[in-house]
């Protein structure tokens, strides 16, 4: 059996869902809170957020993705393409997003939040 083919359709249809879920949270339960959304590239998380910002562009305040190496040579050539993030946050001001790989990149990012 090939794991990544398993995992693959587990994960299958986790944009849809990401999007419905941070709907009901941002739309229905925390209609007065500001967000900042973390996710990597190994999945729909670029796609999920930048939806949520369209939806909400007004309360998704950041947008970090961090690009995922090191687990599947083949699958990051696609997932970690430059084409395929601005494909995802066109529309999506430049301030708003940022690729990290490594977590102290946003240390200067929580800086200017704390900040404020």
């Amino acid at each position: 059996m090939d794991f990544l083919a398993v995992i693959q359709s587990v994960t299958m249809g986790t944009e849809s869902y990401k999007t419905d879920e941070g709907t009901k949270v941002m739309g229905t339960w925390l209609t007065k809170r500001n967000f900042i959304c973390i996710g990597d590239s190994t999945q729909s998380d670029p796609e999920t957020y930048s939806n949520l910002y369209r939806k909400y562009p007004d309360r998704v305040k950041h947008i970090w993705i961090r690009v995922v190496t090191g687990v599947d040579l083949e699958e990051e050539k696609k997932k970690n393409a430059k084409e395929r993030f601005e494909k995802a946050f066109k529309d999506v001001p430049a301030n708003i997003w940022r690729l990290f790989t490594k977590a102290e990149e946003l240390n200067e990012e929580l800086d200017k939040i704390q900040a404020v």
